[in-house]
């Protein structure tokens, strides 16, 4: 994953965290990886997706709220981003 991320090869960072994800589904920080990396790929509603999961596994963390609210934005859904960027901030 490590490499994939640092040589900007998002497709297989994604695949590969897909994998870490099934195996360990509630680790945050393949949650939160897996998001970004769906983010660099411009799928939006997938990190969107990916980034709930996130706040699922770890609520008080301010990254998947970050996230999510980023990827609401690109869709946007700009009250609900601004919801969960307030959030963010009141996290961080």
């Amino acid at each position: 994953v490590e490499a994939a991320e640092q040589a900007g090869q998002w497709f297989a960072a994604g695949w590969h965290l897909e994998r870490l994800v099934e195996e360990e589904p509630g680790r945050p920080e393949w949650l939160h990886r897996r998001a970004a990396a769906s983010a660099r790929l411009n799928a939006w509603g997938q990190a969107e997706r990916q980034a709930g999961r996130a706040i699922e596994a770890a609520p008080t963390a301010w990254q998947g709220w970050y996230q999510r609210g980023t990827a609401r934005a690109r869709l946007g859904r700009l009250p609900e981003a601004a919801a969960d960027l307030a959030q963010a901030t009141r996290l961080a």
